[in-house]
């Protein structure tokens, strides 16, 4: 379950919306979207990946959504980071050591266009002008990646640290 809440100008907290996004969900933000991986309620359900959008008043409404490969409620800490215009978004699984991109059309409908092997991502960030994303492994390896204008990713760097891949910011 995800709560929605609202923040008054003296900072009280009211809550607005409560979504059902079954478990373990992780949650990135870009503008007025909102992108939301989290695994399946039962056994049988998929994973997914929710695009919401915020509107003035921070209720959130679905646009769309893409099944995962993954099924079931086990746990898989995903990484999720969207470019500054929220038109890409990456998802880092630390399972099946990859990064996908997925694109977003006009209506908010995301599209995979490109997976690439990685280690085991633990987190993942984009630098303030959204040309490099970090993607830190359970490892230590922390890569660094350019961002084509399609939304590509290069590998560009790679450094070994002593992060557990989920403190990269």
């Amino acid at each position: 379950i995800v709560y929605v809440y609202s923040r008054s100008d003296e900072g009280a907290l009211t809550r607005i919306q409560t979504l059902s996004s079954h478990r373990n969900g992780i949650i990135a933000t870009s503008g007025d979207y909102v992108y939301i991986a989290h695994a399946g309620a039962t056994l049988f359900d998929s994973h997914e990946l929710k695009v919401y959008q915020r509107s003035d008043t921070g209720v959130l409404t679905l646009l769309d959504s893409v099944q995962l490969s993954h099924t079931g409620s086990t746990l898989i800490e995903y990484a999720v980071a969207a470019s500054k215009d929220g038109q890409f978004v990456y998802l880092g699984d630390p399972t099946a050591n990859t990064i996908s991109i997925y694109k977003l059309d006009g209506n908010g409908k995301p599209s995979l266009i490109n997976t690439i092997s990685s280690g085991s991502i633990g987190s993942l960030a984009l630098d303030a002008d959204k040309a490099l994303l970090y993607a830190a492994a359970t490892d230590g390896t922390i890569n660094t990646y350019a961002i084509a204008a399609n939304g590509n990713l290069t590998l560009a760097g790679s450094v070994s640290g002593s992060t557990n891949g989920s403190d990269i910011a």
